[in-house]
């Protein structure tokens, strides 16, 4: 079983769109209260159980954090700056979220990878698309 999870997560890591190859990770210093405690009880729980990774975006000005769940038909969740949920702009059953913010990222924007997973075997990803003009 714990095979096919990660096989099954590494796989939708590897379909995660490139926007760009490089870009610098957000410190956790850059991290709001509420996203650090986030991450601290998500790397306590077992691998499959916390997030997979999360990702910095602007969203209309504002950054706005990813959340990707750890696997299979699972929305990811996107939250602003104070943590309040904004929608789920991909996961779910066709992988495209609850379509209430399909692009949220402002165009021309960098998406920052601010956590992976420690206990995941993956350990570099590329950021989703998630800009109507990377399309």
């Amino acid at each position: 079983m714990q095979t096919i999870l990660k096989i099954l997560i590494a796989g939708s890591a590897a379909l995660l769109p490139v926007l760009a190859h490089s870009q610098e990770p957000v410190s956790r210093s850059e991290t709001p209260a509420w996203l650090q405690q986030k991450i601290t009880a998500d790397e306590a729980l077992p691998e499959h159980a916390g997030a997979f990774a999360i990702w910095q975006l602007q969203h209309h000005g504002k950054p706005a954090y990813l959340v990707i769940s750890p696997c299979c038909d699972q929305y990811n969740p996107l939250y602003d700056e104070q943590g309040k949920l904004l929608c789920h702009p991909t996961g779910g059953i066709v992988g495209q979220g609850d379509s209430q913010c399909p692009f949220p990222a402002d165009p021309g924007t960098p998406i920052r990878l601010v956590w992976l997973n420690p206990k995941s075997s993956v350990k570099q990803l590329d950021p989703p698309q998630l800009s109507k003009s990377q399309q």
